[in-house]
């Protein structure tokens, strides 16, 4: 990691994956989007229900999250935060990403090939929204007919 990583921790970063990509929530903690990045050892995989934001306890909706796997890669979204909105940023995801995730600290290589520690959130497994690798079909099955305060499971899907 280079010697000015998280600019002397002066600032936040967070990957984002799914939904964090998708809908500007950066700029409320006057955050920026500062491109892409590689996260190593993990894989996107429609593993998380939910039973809020984008479905209902009766009715989940399929979300993305992550999965460990030694070969594994996941390009994300990497957002900069000034170290004064930590808490507030930290306060938000929790609230956003709910009880079953830990907002983990990863290394993160960014387009120009700097490394960064960043704040992404993981499901837990064994968690009550963990599902694991369900096949396709059931995926499709569970997206249908799921809808939550957020909208509905085909608009989640559609805005990732």
């Amino acid at each position: 990691m280079s010697e000015n990583n998280n600019d002397l921790r002066n600032s936040l970063w967070v990957f984002g994956y799914g939904s964090l990509m998708s809908d500007n929530w950066e700029t409320d903690y006057h955050g920026t989007c500062e491109g892409k990045a590689i996260l190593k050892g993990y894989y996107r995989a429609f593993n998380k229900k939910s039973t809020r934001n984008w479905g209902s306890a009766i009715k989940p909706c399929p979300t993305l999250g992550l999965e460990r796997s030694t070969k594994g890669e996941c390009v994300g979204l990497v957002f900069k935060f000034t170290i004064n909105k930590r808490e507030a940023v930290i306060t938000y995801l929790k609230d956003r990403e709910g009880p079953s995730f830990q907002l983990v600290e990863v290394e993160v290589e960014l387009e120009d090939g700097q490394k960064e520690i960043a704040l992404t959130p993981i499901n837990q497994p064994g968690s009550s929204t963990y599902i694991g690798n369900i096949n396709f079909s059931t995926l499709v099955n569970m997206a249908r007919n799921a809808k939550g305060e957020n909208g509905r499971c085909f608009d989640y899907i559609h805005n990732i």
